[in-house]
Formats: C-alpha cells, structure tokens, sequence
C-alpha cells in the first residue's frame, strides 16, 4: 500500500498552476474546492504573487509527481511500472498510463464504488472485492480486458460504499468500463481511453526525465 499521507488534492495544488485544478479527478469531491483552500492563489503565497521561474528539470519532476501522486503510487513502484511501459511494445506514456488505469484500486474507484483512490486502494486491501468471483486484495493488481471486478456481498450496503455511487454521478463516464451499479459490478470492454489523461498529464514530460 502506498504510504502517501499528505491530502491528495494538496499534493496536486503544490505542483499544479492556478489553472490546472478544475479537474474533479484531483480531488476527492467530498467536500467544495473552496472549502478546501483558496483556489485562486498559490500555495503559501499572497494574491498577486507569481511563481518564480523554474528549472527544467523542476519542471519534468513536478510532471511526474503529478501523475504519481494522484494514482498514489511510491517512488519505487512507480519507476517499475514506467520500465515495464518502455519495454512494452508502443508508446511508453500511453503504456504508463494504461498500466496506472488498469490497476485495480484505480478501477474501483472510476467504477464509483468509492469515493477517493485512497478509499478504494483501502477496500481492496481489507477484501471487501472480488476480481472474476475471486477475492483479491492486490491494490497494484493489473486488470485485463474482459475482467469483471465486484464488490464482495456482504460489503455493498456499507455506508462508505452508497456514498462513493452518490459521488460518482459527478464524474464522467468511462467509455471502456460498463458499470451496473444495481450489482455493484464492473466490466472492463476496452482499452482504457488516454485522451483526457493526456489533457491532464504531460506524460512527454515523464518520459523524457526517466530517460535521462
């Protein structure tokens, strides 16, 4: 399990710029941006106050950190995950990404059965779901299409679990997954969709520093 205990949507907001934290997925939604933190000036800094140029290399690192930090993947799995992405045939941002869709506490949690990645990296961990009618408590696990991923019986009543799927109705759909809620079950029919990500990440950006 990864041990990153900072809030996640602070996380994000230290590497982001102003205009970068609109995206609903950064965040948990559970409660308003705005009483959050103030969205509308930098982290520590007064209004007005512009960020100072950076580096380069501060500039490839806060990329990689972003796509990191939200998946809420370690330093060392993280690393392992891209050289298994640049050894693959393809793109080796599109791999990333992929690899970081498909795992398992990520599609819990763009199924909707939990609110937070951390939320659903917890849930599988404490076997609340089961992967092709197996129990598996393999956060990182890597899904393949045509696996079916459900919430356990005696778990889908829980409190956390109907708040996630009241959560989830603001977030979009994912064309690659088909979700019945009724039955607490997700499908994987397609190879994740990577154009919002690329909206979101600059991936290039982390390629190019692991490349280094």
């Amino acid at each position: 399990m990864a041990a990153i205990k900072k809030p996640r949507g602070k996380q994000i907001r230290s590497l982001s710029s102003a205009t970068d934290i609109t995206d609903l997925e950064t965040f948990s939604g559970v409660r308003p941006l705005d009483k959050k933190f103030k969205s509308k000036t930098l982290p520590g800094k007064a209004p007005g106050v512009r960020r100072m140029r950076e580096s380069e290399y501060s500039e490839l690192m806060k990329s990689k950190q972003t796509v990191r930090y939200l998946y809420g993947v370690k330093e060392g799995q993280f690393k392992r995950i891209y050289d298994a992405a640049a050894r693959a045939k393809g793109s080796t941002g599109d791999n990333l990404l992929t690899a970081l869709e498909l795992r398992l506490d990520n599609l819990v949690y763009r199924a909707g059965f939990a609110a937070t990645r951390a939320q659903a990296r917890q849930m599988v961990s404490h076997g609340h779901v089961v992967v092709n009618d197996k129990r598996l408590n393999i956060p990182s696990y890597r899904c393949r299409i045509g696996d079916v991923v459900q919430i356990k019986e005696q778990s889908q009543q829980k409190a956390i679990v109907q708040f996630a799927l009241e959560m989830a109705k603001q977030k979009e759909d994912m064309t690659w997954l088909t979700v019945d809620a009724n039955k607490f079950k997700v499908t994987i029919s397609d190879e994740p969709s990577l154009d919002r990500l690329h909206e979101l990440f600059k991936v290039n950006h982390v390629v190019e520093l692991y490349s280094k």
